[in-house]
């Protein structure tokens, strides 16, 4: 079986919010205008199950690591 997935996010920069980018905050005077953290790297990734793209970054590592251990079963394997 294979899976593919495609996925993008974006936001504009705006003061008054962090700047978190994969998870990880940055000491910057702007962040992202989003409904949620903002994080366009993580929530850019394309989602395991489909449907509803998590709000936090937080549940989009919980997914990407769910990913990570699909790969590590026999027969899993990253391609370009």
């Amino acid at each position: 079986m294979i899976r593919v997935g495609l996925g993008y996010d974006l936001h504009r920069l705006v003061e008054g919010r962090r700047l978190i980018l994969g998870g990880i905050t940055f000491d910057f005077e702007k962040g992202e205008d989003g409904h949620s953290d903002g994080d366009v790297l993580l929530h850019g990734l394309p989602l395991l199950q489909g449907g509803q793209q998590p709000a936090l970054a937080d549940d989009v590592l919980n997914e990407l690591r769910e990913g990570l251990r699909l790969i590590g079963l026999p027969g899993g394997e990253i391609g370009d």
